[in-house]
């Protein structure tokens, strides 16, 4: 229970005030110039308030909070601002709360930093983190409107869903709202709910307009909430794709066993995108006793390559899995030229070896900025491109030439290519598996499973397959003489229609 402190200023033993009310002398009706005199008497007094609220008037700027990606219950994310009042102490706030939130005080040029903790009870979903003035010696103050807030999108721990939905009717234009985020099971492949919007159909050949018509987009403003697992929410129709890398000690060999680091995310495969694209990566690491220090990459074109982020990561997980979010937010007007590009994402690991593990993608769009810009294209095809990477063993690929974008109801085909990359050890076996469980010893569907490379036909018949979410896994591995095999996986989420 919390009690009122007692005035520095009473003496011990000082009888309490009586409670009667005294009465109150007359007074006559203020007149117009005592009110004048009141008003000036005050009005300084409120300037320096909304000063010290705001900053000064004739130079302040608006404060804007951002913070560094999503979060999940009980980790740690980056907060920043601007347009702060310089030297003014602020109090941060969850949900309205500030226990447990920090204090920061705003920089000469407005600017402010922390890091800030999410609650351990925090639930799945948006949340909103604001700043509040404190005065001095720690008070906060009179009027504690928050002069800046952000929104939180905090995630869910890794967990299993239950079940599978199945896929809504496709509706043009119209986007599903999820009331949670499902996260991924053990082996790091997703099990979404489809999206509502109606996808385009798979095509190898560059569209003339959008394939997808835009529905309304929340920005990330979480007014909609995009479903980062499920695809939902985005201003363009996106397909979850994920590439892996597998470097693992080969059945009766002696090599080094380094798991897998997977990278995936709802990604506009084919799509037509212009100025900033958000994009919601998903890291994963499976007893990988290296160090997942950063993500790089950026986008290739043919005028040359761009790279675009780096965000360091910092993630080791040896005898789990473990799940790390990081948000980007690429802005594709740096690139120079428009017409299909890659976009390659890149996890580096470093292992306790001393060498690096770094699997990437190779998956396109189409880049339409205008304003004068040349237009060619870097590929002939929509292709869709996972590489597995490790030193001294080069690149293990499994591409697919066209995504299935729509949800399927009879056969479906693309042609595939499961083989060696640039300065790559030869592949020694392939293998195609619809819904596989590797880490329990489940391959779910085998579609084709060989040695060596394999240059061919995948072929999916749906009517084989319940209606819902499936899991299309091209895998290419290449044994190395060091005991050890480098696979290079490829994991694309289609839909079966009802």
């Amino acid at each position: 229970m919390r009690h009122k402190a007692t005035s520095p200023f009473a003496r011990a033993g000082t009888p309490a005030r009586p409670s009667r009310r005294l009465p109150r002398a007359e007074t006559a009706p203020a007149g117009p110039r005592d009110r004048l005199r009141d008003w000036l008497a005050t009005a300084p007094i409120l300037l320096l308030v909304v000063m010290v609220l705001v900053g000064d008037p004739t130079r302040a700027a608006t404060p804007t909070l951002t913070v560094d990606g999503m979060a999940m219950a009980g980790q740690r994310f980056v907060v920043g601002g601007t347009g702060f009042a310089a030297g003014t102490e602020y109090q941060l706030r969850w949900d309205g709360d500030g226990k447990g939130m920090p204090r920061v005080r705003a920089r000469g040029d407005g600017t402010l930093g922390t890091a800030v903790r999410v609650p351990r009870d925090a639930a799945p979903g948006p949340h909103v983190l604001d700043a509040i003035v404190r005065l001095g010696n720690g008070r906060q103050a009179a009027i504690a409107a928050p002069v800046a807030s952000v929104t939180v999108m905090v995630m869910t721990h890794e967990a299993e869903p239950t079940s599978v939905p199945t896929p809504a009717p496709a509706v043009p234009t119209a986007v599903a709202t999820p009331t949670t985020i499902p996260t991924p099971p053990e082996h790091g492949h997703p099990t979404p709910t489809p999206s509502a919007v109606a996808p385009a159909p798979p095509s190898t050949s560059p569209p003339a307009a959008p394939t997808v018509a835009p529905s309304p987009s929340p920005s990330h403003d979480h007014g909609g909430m995009p479903d980062p697992v499920a695809c939902t929410g985005y201003p363009e129709h996106r397909v979850f794709l994920e590439s892996q890398g597998w470097w693992v000690q080969t059945p009766g060999q002696s090599g080094t066993d380094f798991g897998h680091v997977h990278v995936g995310m709802c990604f506009p495969q084919a799509q037509r995108v212009s100025g900033t694209v958000t994009l919601d990566v998903r890291l994963t690491m499976h007893h990988n006793a290296g160090t997942l220090a950063r993500l790089y990459g950026g986008i290739e074109t043919d005028n040359g390559g761009y790279d675009l982020w780096n965000v360091p990561v910092g993630l080791t997980c040896p005898h789990d899995t473990c799940v790390r979010w990081v948000q980007l937010r690429v802005d594709t007007t740096r690139v120079p030229v428009d017409g299909r590009v890659e976009w390659r994402f890149r996890p580096q690991v470093k292992t306790t070896d001393g060498l690096d593990f770094t699997p990437s993608t190779g998956w396109q769009t189409y880049l339409v900025n205008g304003g004068g810009r040349p237009s060619v294209d870097y590929r002939s095809r929509d292709e869709a491109i996972a590489r597995g990477w490790y030193d001294g063993a080069g690149y293990a690929n499994a591409s697919i030439m066209s995504v299935p974008l729509a949800p399927l109801t009879g056969t479906w085909s693309s042609n595939v290519i499961l083989d060696r990359g640039s300065d790559g050890i030869p592949i020694t076996s392939h293998g195609i598996y619809i819904d596989p469980d590797f880490h329990h010893g489940d391959k779910g569907i085998v579609v084709r499973e060989g040695s060596g490379p394999y240059r061919g036909t995948v072929t999916i018949n749906a009517a084989s397959l319940s209606p819902g979410a499936h899991r299309l896994v091209l895998r290419a591995d290449a044994r190395d003489p060091r005991g050890s095999t480098n696979s290079g996986l490829l994991v694309i989420v289609f839909y079966v229609a009802q």
